[in-house]
């Protein structure tokens, strides 16, 4: 029942009655209970980003806040007044099948059961520039689309109501064609180019990174670029022709603040390239759309989206932008970078949480990895499972019907502060060195997302970073999902036939010659003109190529999930009991009753099973002798002796001698770290100490070796 007024009067009486504690008095209590441990190192978490996480915020910790309103500058609660609800976000799903009939099949089964938007790339040929007869096998059909005239672009969208889709594409340096072919469907269909929405992700400096260069110019992109935005604001308002993807700076490990201070950068790079063309701010502004990716860390990814808007509203207000045009058209996409090939469906509850930020953070499209993405091309029901995860928040977690749910909360409040301070920092060093690309010649941000992924690898390395089922908590008796890859050569020999077919019908040669001249702007209505009466891809990339401007090159990015370390110590074990019949063998010399050696064997069999070992743990042996028989009676070459600190001195060097005098292959591990004894035992013939600060990942793959895996 709702409370009437004087319900209200009478519990702000009851609240007046007791006093507000200071924070001061309430780190006074804090201390105690410390009893002399550091506050800073127990409590206070230091963030890859370059601050800190406490433990309690104040509403003193976010001043913006009470300046801030839904849909006004600087939009750090949305770029709408009611944020979802009337409109809701758009449901996406990205769709990588090479050929456009699956394509369109899926997208279709799928628009029937919730989807709302559609997400999807070129496959790297068509990205490159290239027709199928032109690429080389395997990049045919290989992550994404294989599309190169105006009849695959038809046949992939077929019986789809683009008025009420919206199209989020990677289309690669092949986005003039691609807009070309799109607005030829849309004519063929009568539909009204206003009632195109979403936006190509034209980003070639994204590009750049993940290839290490481009087959042109950044010139030649930018002249195109300039090109289909001059055009698109005339026509496609409603359809972005920039899109600035951060998905690849995530994908190789890079920090939130990084993410944010590249696209601040490149965006801004693009506004300048875009200007020096004729193109003004305010139109490039409203063209541009940022793809960008969600991980684990729940608040700080609100905070990201957040920040993301407060910072690039600021960049085009300054630059002389409207406050239309300053608002963020935000597509985001659930990382790939922590997903993992074991346990693959904790990927389900790592997608769920990670959805749910992004909608808490006001994304304006959401698509989420199907769990078995990191396997190839997803199933029909990991598919369906993605989906009906943004469903469920949306039906069934109302996330559509609260206005900024996450507002007020000091805590979020304040890390979208501390996160867009150090993003800015970060974006003007960038500017410092000339810009993304120039910073990305010189190295620079490659550098600083290494210095990150080092320190995250390190992190998981010691197991202060958890990857649930990898890392920690394996199961080794689960299923292997098979891989679900196309047979990318006969891909290619049909795409060919069928490109070089499809080319021998007509010939367009002399009407492409006018293309590339240099002397006025490019005439997007003569491409509309010719990919409608069926000019290729590659022809009209071929034509609009300027040969005199040399191709970029750069030190690409290295896109590594961050379980693949721990996951190939697991391929590796996984190849030694296929030719063995059992999994490597480690036997724990449990030593005393229960209570002296469980905690010890509890924690060496979570130690080791991440690696793929079998372990043999059985009851306390009462004696050195009896311990001693059971290990050289089993098949592990490797042996864990699992006790106190305090039995320790008595134990270990008379186990350690007799284990060495008849089996010296046999490694001897002690569980813990009695750091007194450490070199007496080594000497007696312990190989290693096991121990909550010991490098895990490092010490597993030295007894790999060791074992002989």
């Amino acid at each position: 029942m709702a409370l009437n007024m004087e319900d209200n009067i009478k519990n702000q009486k009851l609240l007046d009655e007791f006093a507000v504690p200071t924070y001061e008095q309430w780190l006074e209590l804090v201390e105690k209970q410390l009893k002399g441990a550091s506050f800073e190192k127990k409590l206070v978490k230091k963030m890859v980003d370059g601050f800190s996480k406490l433990p309690i915020y104040c509403n003193s910790d976010s001043d913006e806040l009470k300046q801030s309103i839904p849909g006004k500058y600087p939009f750090r609660r949305g770029t709408t007044t009611i944020g979802h609800v009337k409109a809701g976000w758009g449901i996406s799903q990205h769709y990588l099948s090479p050929d456009a009939s699956e394509f369109n099949q899926a997208v279709r089964y799928d628009l029937e059961r919730g989807l709302t938007a559609i997400s999807t790339r070129l496959d790297l040929a068509g990205a490159n520039g290239l027709d199928p007869d032109e690429a080389e096998s395997g990049a045919v059909g290989c992550d994404g689309i294989s599309l190169f005239c105006l009849e695959d672009v038809a046949k992939a969208l077929e019986n789809i109501d683009l008025t009420k889709v919206s199209l989020v594409i990677r289309p690669g340096i092949s986005f003039l064609p691609l807009y070309c072919f799109l607005l030829n469907v849309l004519n063929s269909r009568n539909i009204s180019y206003t009632d195109l929405k979403g936006h190509l992700v034209v980003d070639p400096i994204s590009l750049l990174t993940t290839n290490g260069g481009l087959s042109v110019s950044l010139e030649a992109c930018y002249n195109n670029m300039a090109a289909c935005v001059e055009w698109s604001s005339q026509n496609t308002p409603n359809f972005g022709v920039i899109g600035i993807d951060t998905c690849p700076y995530s994908e190789s490990g890079a920090s939130n603040s990084q993410e944010l201070a590249i696209a601040l950068a490149t965006g801004v790079e693009y506004l300048r390239e875009m200007l020096s063309r004729g193109v003004d701010v305010e139109k490039t502004a409203l063209s541009i759309g940022f793809h960008m990716a969600v991980g684990s860390d729940f608040f700080l990814n609100i905070a990201k989206l957040r920040a993301l808007r407060i910072l690039w509203a600021k960049i085009v207000s300054a630059s002389g932008g409207s406050e239309q045009a300053q608002k963020t058209r935000l597509h985001v996409s659930t990382v790939r970078y922590n997903k993992t090939k074991h346990d693959p469906h904790v990927n389900l509850l790592r997608a769920t949480t990670e959805a749910y930020s992004a909608i808490l953070g006001g994304c304006d499209s959401l698509a989420v990895e199907s769990f078995d993405s990191v396997f190839g091309l997803p199933s029909e029901l990991s598919r369906r499972v993605s989906r009906n995860i943004q469903v469920i928040l949306k039906e069934e977690c109302y996330g559509d019907k609260v206005i900024d749910p996450a507002g007020g909360a000091w805590y979020v409040e304040a890390l979208t502060d501390q996160l867009a301070e150090k993003a800015w920092c970060e974006f003007q060093e960038i500017e410092k060195l000339g810009g993304t690309s120039n910073a990305l010649k010189q190295g620079y941000i490659q550098k600083q997302i290494l210095n990150v992924t080092a320190e995250t690898k390190n992190e998981t390395a010691y197991r202060k970073k958890i990857i649930v089922g990898t890392n920690m908590y394996p199961n080794l008796d689960e299923p292997f999902m098979p891989i679900r890859m196309p047979n990318f050569e006969k891909i290619h020999l049909n795409r060919a036939d069928e490109a070089k077919l499809y080319k021998s019908k007509r010939d367009f040669s002399n009407a492409l010659t006018g293309l590339s001249g240099r002397e006025e702007k490019l005439n997007l209505e003569a491409c509309l003109k010719l990919t409608a009466q069926g000019v290729t891809l590659g022809e009209l990339n071929s034509a609009l190529v300027n040969k005199e401007n040399s191709p970029i090159s750069i030190e690409p990015l290295k896109m590594r999930r961050v379980s693949e370390d721990y996951e190939e110590l697991r391929t590796k074990a996984q190849d030694y009991k296929d030719k063995k019949g059992f999994w490597p063998q480690v036997f724990l010399a449990n030593m005393g009753p229960l209570k002296q050696h469980k905690a010890r064997a509890d924690f060496s069999t979570g130690f080791l099973q991440p690696g793929g070992f079998s372990v043999i743990s059985p009851e306390g042996f009462k004696t050195v002798e009896e311990a001693v028989k059971a290990t050289l009676s089993s098949t592990a070459k490797i042996v864990v002796i699992c006790s106190t600190d305090d039995t320790y001195p008595d134990l270990v060097p008379d186990f350690a001698k007799q284990i060495k005098k008849e089996r010296p292959e046999i490694t001897v591990v002690v569980a813990g770290y009695p750091k007194d004894h450490i070199d007496q035992f080594r000497e007696v013939g312990v190989d290693e100490f096991i121990h909550l600060k010991a490098n895990n990942l490092q010490l597993l793959q030295q007894f790999q070796d060791k074992a002989g895996v």
